[in-house]
């Protein structure tokens, strides 16, 4: 997929295995690609972290798989980027002048979303297995067992802090860093402390699909996926506060992004495979939406309140829209708009045939994720023995 992460002085595009660096100063933008990077070296060199037969398997399934891009993610002080690859490998850069990259580490499960905690000392990365996991930026962490999330023995790095049976969509997390906000495929949002995540503060409920993406303003977890809705949460209590009229019958929202206007909150959703971008302005209740329309389906967005901008990523380019009307479409390098084009998607229904909360249907679903999981540890056992 196409990603598309913004701050005070890069525009970063990442598709296919390709990431490029755009310059950005302020208003102004240098079209021409400051730093292209490949990440299919560092994908095939990166060593494996163990050779059993799990991993044997991952390695012979990879062979000439080509690579996707599947979440991105800039620190809070815009000093550091993150990607995550289709090969389960992440990489984090220094955004310097000269685009230096600190680490890359390979995780255990595909990664479906990850952000920076608010320090910048941490990658927090969510998995398809329904597990969040922090990295170090630095250098390798680990858990003082080496035990991970469903306490077995591990080499790979990293210290679990969740988990769950179902793909995590989204992570997020307060000002300060005290709390750490998941949302998951089961319409749930948990709300809990941060790093001492086993203490769960608070469940926000009350969304009739999937939960796929998240903001945070003041007070308020801001929610949108599947039921076309946007939620607005007290983060003391979990409790709704308000919820939008349907944003469309049938697309979900795929991103949010709160800005401040005028004193009150404008929320800024896009649809999935969908042109419209659209601003729903929250005091108290929701008011009438706006919209700014694109020349073809958003791949990312994101809302500039310091110069008024908002910029917009899909197949024909990078387009910008002004506060004032105003709207024009950035000339970058061919190769960006290649890699743009060649982009796939995920192949993943995010919606489930399940009933909501229904607890015999919970039960069977995590009686099958464990068995899978002790099948997979009876390989592994048996991969050890014949070695031996």
């Amino acid at each position: 997929m196409a990603l598309l992460n913004v701050s005070d002085s890069w525009i970063i595009i990442s598709a296919t295995s390709k990431l490029f660096f755009l310059q950005r100063k302020g208003k102004d933008l240098e079209t021409t690609s400051h730093k292209i990077i490949d990440v299919t070296e560092v994908s095939t060199s990166l060593p494996f972290v163990r050779t059993t037969y799990e991993l044997e398997e991952n390695v012979r399934t990879n062979q000439g798989e080509k690579i996707e891009m599947c979440c991105s993610a800039i620190s809070r002080d815009g000093q550091l980027f993150a990607v995550a690859i289709s090969s389960k490998i992440c990489l984090i850069y220094s955004l310097s002048s000269s685009i230096e990259m600190k680490r890359a580490f390979r995780v255990p499960k595909a990664p479906s979303v990850i952000t920076f905690d608010p320090q910048g000392e941490h990658l927090i990365v969510g998995d398809r297995a329904g597990n969040v996991t922090m990295y170090g930026v630095s250098e390798a962490i680990f858990s003082d067992d080496k035990l991970d999330i469903n306490g077995e023995k591990t080499n790979f790095e990293g210290i679990p802090l969740t988990g769950g049976i179902t793909m995590m969509l989204d992570v997020a997390f307060d000002e300060i860093g005290r709390r750490m906000i998941t949302a998951d495929r089961d319409e749930k949002i948990r709300i809990s402390r941060y790093p001492d995540s086993f203490v769960i503060e608070a469940y926000a409920l009350g969304h009739e699909e999937y939960v796929k993406t998240l903001a945070i303003y003041k007070n308020y977890v801001i929610s949108g996926g599947g039921d076309c809705r946007v939620h607005i949460h007290d983060f003391d209590t979990g409790k709704t506060v308000a919820v939008s009229e349907r944003l469309h019958d049938k697309k979900p929202i795929s991103q949010l992004q709160v800005v401040e206007n005028n004193g009150k909150l404008n929320v800024w959703s896009s649809l999935e495979d969908d042109s419209t971008l659209t601003s729903i302005a929250f005091d108290q209740i929701f008011q009438q939406a706006e919209q700014v329309k694109f020349d073809a389906p958003l791949m990312g967005f994101y809302v500039d309140e310091k110069t008024r901008q908002i910029y917009g990523l899909n197949t024909n380019g990078l387009s910008v829209h002004s506060f004032d009307g105003e709207s024009h479409q950035l000339a970058i390098d061919s190769n960006v708009l290649e890699a743009i084009r060649l982009a796939k998607n995920p192949d993943i229904n995010y919606f489930k045939n399940v009933t909501h909360q229904n607890v015999d249907e919970y039960k069977k679903r995590k009686a099958a994720k464990f068995a899978e999981v002790e099948a997979k540890k009876g390989k592994r056992q048996q991969s050890l023995a014949s070695q031996n």
